[in-house]
């Protein structure tokens, strides 16, 4: 039974350090990703919403689209339907975030 405590703590404490070295990391590398999106979109004259919530996701998420038309090009019907599904995903995020962007918009320029 003590044996379990002491697994148990050393669980938690592994635990909290991930967390303390995840929230780190984002600290010391959000600033220059913030930093290089603001002067992106100060120098091509898009809004930093756009980047930050429309490029950057679909930036990262191309390489896993690709990766899945490819599987998909060798046409068995399991790698199909798992493309079709990841595609149908990635535009569901994708409308769902120009919808929120379009209501974001809409309400900026109103009041």
């Amino acid at each position: 039974m003590e044996d379990n405590q002491t697994h148990g703590a050393s669980a938690w404490f592994t635990a909290i350090g991930y967390v303390v070295l995840g929230v780190t990391m984002l600290a010391l590398l959000a600033e220059p990703l913030i930093a290089s999106v603001q002067n992106f979109s100060e120098e091509a004259g898009i809004s930093s919403f756009f980047i930050s919530f429309i490029l950057v996701p679909l930036a990262t998420n191309f390489r896993e689209a690709t990766s899945a038309i490819k599987e998909a090009s060798h046409k068995k019907s399991s790698n199909t339907s798992q493309t079709i599904y990841e595609v149908s995903h990635h535009l569901l995020v994708l409308v769902s975030l120009l919808d929120h962007a379009t209501l974001v918009h809409t309400y900026n320029t109103c009041r």
